[in-house]
């Protein structure tokens, strides 16, 4: 057993569920959820890649796409919470929690900018719909893998300054998640933290509320 999960479960046991029925219950909702997840996913994907069954333009479907392979692995990373809460502690290495503590934080980023983009690539079919023509599927996949690469700056800022061995088991949520301690005497983090804050939360959700009302607007003005 990972010296991991017996260190948090000894530090934060009032947290833990006792209940072995609530613990099954919580992993039975988890193991729908990510199978759901694989099985709509996968659908998406092949639907249209090799039906080409989505009709809508080439952006849009390229986005799609990639927002399906995010889900699909930020599904994948839920898998070691289900084995915890049927176990009962974590069981896994440490080099995976750490792992998993970073891939959750840099995968929901990645779907959080997708989702952006292809909210903001709306406006622009919309606004100059013939321009928009002209943009190959290649593009489109650039655009996407831009994104995944632009984002790699968050879990890549935390690794720097921290390394690995910077997460902690949370049994609150059933999951690894970076241990906030460890940089709260950091002065970098004192400038770090608005900075990460404005670009990969308030940018991604501050585009796509713009673009809806702009979209919005748009509909209403056309009826």
């Amino acid at each position: 057993m990972s010296d991991k999960g017996i260190t948090s479960a000894t530090n934060v046991t009032i947290d833990q569920i006792e209940d072995d029925n609530i613990r099954y219950t919580w992993a039975s909702f988890f193991i729908f959820i990510v199978l759901s997840s694989f099985i709509g996913d996968s659908i998406i994907l092949i639907a249209s890649i090799k039906f080409g069954a989505f009709k809508l333009h080439r952006l849009i479907v390229a986005i799609i796409q990639h927002i399906a392979v995010c889900d699909i692995i930020v599904s994948a990373c839920a898998i070691p919470r289900v084995m915890t809460l049927l176990v009962g502690t974590w069981v896994l290495s440490d080099e995976l929690c750490d792992y998993f503590a970073y891939a959750i934080y840099y995968f929901t980023v990645v779907s959080c900018f997708l989702i952006a983009v292809m909210t903001a690539l709306k406006v622009f079919i919309l606004k100059f719909p013939m321009h928009a023509k002209t943009v190959s599927h290649k593009k489109a996949h650039i655009v996407c893998a831009t994104i995944w690469a632009f984002t790699l700056i968050l879990p890549g800022t935390v690794f720097l300054l921290g390394g690995f061995q910077v997460s902690q088991f949370n049994f609150t949520a059933y999951t690894c998640d970076i241990d906030a301690a460890l940089y709260s005497g950091s002065p970098h983090w004192k400038w770090l933290t608005p900075l990460l804050t404005v670009v990969f939360l308030i940018l991604p959700n501050g585009v796509v509320i713009t673009c809806t009302a702009l979209i919005l607007s748009a509909a209403i003005n056309i009826t």
